[in-house]
């Protein structure tokens, strides 16, 4: 490959990012650990997003699901 065929990947790269949205991810909701089976059953609803189970949330309190829809 040369620098012609760079130009050329590279002009058809843009041309194709430009016809497709950004590859934007949603997150469903977030759990702290004790609450994975909550998580578990919010993925198996068919959740838009991504379900995470997060360590460091804290066990009580709001989980990042509620927050997101606050």
């Amino acid at each position: 490959y040369g620098p012609a065929d760079a130009v050329r990947l590279i002009g058809e790269a843009i041309a194709l990012a430009a016809t497709r949205p950004a590859a934007m991810t949603e997150v469903a909701g977030g759990f702290p650990l004790d609450r994975t089976a909550e998580a578990y059953r919010l993925l198996e609803s068919g959740a838009r997003g991504k379900v995470l189970v997060l360590p460091h949330l804290p066990t009580s309190g709001p989980s990042l699901d509620t927050m997101s829809r606050a």
